[in-house]
C-alpha cells in the first residue's frame, strides 16, 4: 500500500494543525473539565452502526466498480450479473440510464450521514459541507454544537472507521489499475481521491501526529486482505467483516491518544506553574 505524500498536501497540514490545537485546548481545561473529557475517552466504545457504515460504503463503491468493469459493454457471460445490479437500482426508483449518478449520490449521502453520526467535528471536508447544504442535512450545525467531551468520545472510533475505509477503497483503486479496466479504474480513482480521501486524510493526520505505527500496520493488513479477495473474484464486492478492524484501530487510537493527552496536560501544567 503506497503511502500518500502527505507532506506537501495543504489539507493534510490543516487537518493535523487542527487536531494538534484540539489536543492543546483539551489539555488546558480546568481540572474538573479535563477529568470529564478523559473519562469520556476511557468510556469510548464503538457504536454498532460504525461497521454498518463501512460495509454499506464499501459495498456501494464495490458494486459501482463491478458495473463499470463488466456492464458498460455486456457480454453474455455477465448478463445476469448486470441485470441484478440494474434490478436493484430500478427498485430504488432510479432510471437505469443514471447508474453512475445513482452510485455517486448514494456514496456521498452515506458519507454525509456517517459524518453526522460519527464525526467529532474537529475538521469537516469542504465537499461534505457543500453537499450537506444541498441535501438539507444540518451536518455542520450539528457537529459545531458538540461538547469537547463528546468530540473526544467520538474520536477513536471515527478515526478507526476512516482508516478501515481508506484501506478498502485504496485496494479497489490499486486492483483496477493493475487489471487495466479503464472505466473501473477511472471511477475507482474518483471514489478514492475526490470523494473518500478528503475525509480519510484525517486518519493520516491523526495517526501521524500520535505516532501510531500499529494503526498504519492494521490498515495495511486490511488493504492486503481486500486486494487478495479481489484477485480471487472481482464480480462482486469482497465479503468483509470490518468490525474487528474498527475495534482494533479504535483501541490503539484510544491508547496513544490517552498517552498524548497526559503529556500535553503535564506540559500545560509546567508552563502555567
Amino acid at each position: 500500500m503506497n503511502p500518500v505524500d502527505t507532506g506537501t498536501n495543504p489539507v493534510y497540514t490543516r487537518y493535523r494543525t487542527k487536531f494538534r490545537e484540539f489536543l492543546k485546548e483539551l489539555a488546558s481545561m480546568p481540572l474538573q473539565g479535563f477529568d470529564e473529557v478523559v473519562r469520556m475517552l476511557e468510556e469510548s466504545s464503538e457504536p454498532e452502526f460504525a461497521a454498518i457504515y463501512v460495509s454499506m460504503i464499501s459495498r456501494t463503491a464495490g458494486l459501482w466498480l463491478v458495473w463499470e468493469d463488466y456492464c458498460r459493454s455486456v457480454s453474455s457471460e455477465f448478463m445476469g450479473l448486470c441485470r441484478d445490479i440494474e434490478a436493484a437500482i430500478s427498485e430504488s426508483g432510479t432510471r437505469i440510464g443514471g447508474v453512475s449518478s445513482f452510485f455517486n449520490s448514494s456514496l456521498k449521502k452515506l458519507l454525509v450521514k456517517m459524518h453526522a453520526d460519527l464525526s467529532p467535528g474537529i475538521v469537516v471536508p469542504a465537499w461534505i459541507i457543500t453537499y450537506s447544504s444541498f441535501t438539507g442535512d444540518k451536518v455542520v450545525l450539528h457537529l459545531a454544537g458538540l461538547h469537547p467531551s463528546e468530540q473526544l468520545r467520538r474520536l477513536p472510533y471515527f478515526v478507526a472507521v476512516l482508516g478501515t475505509l481508506d484501506a478498502i477503497l485504496k485496494a479497489y483503486l490499486d486492483y483496477y489499475l493493475t487489471k487495466g479496466s479503464d472505466f473501473a479504474y477511472i471511477t475507482a480513482e474518483y471514489i478514492y481521491w475526490e470523494v473518500a480521501k478528503p475525509t480519510t486524510l484525517f486518519f493520516d493526520a491523526v495517526v501521524d501526529e500520535l505516532s501510531c505505527g500499529k494503526c498504519i500496520n492494521t490498515r495495511k493488513d486490511l488493504y492486503e486482505l481486500v486486494l487478495s479477495a479481489l484477485e480471487e473474484n472481482d464480480t462482486e464486492p469482497p465479503h468483509l467483516s470490518p468490525k474487528s478492524y474498527i475495534a482494533s484501530l479504535s483501541r490503539e487510537v484510544q491508547r496513544v491518544l490517552y498517552r498524548r493527552l497526559s503529556s500535553e496536560r503535564l506540559r500545560a501544567f509546567q508552563l502555567g506553574a
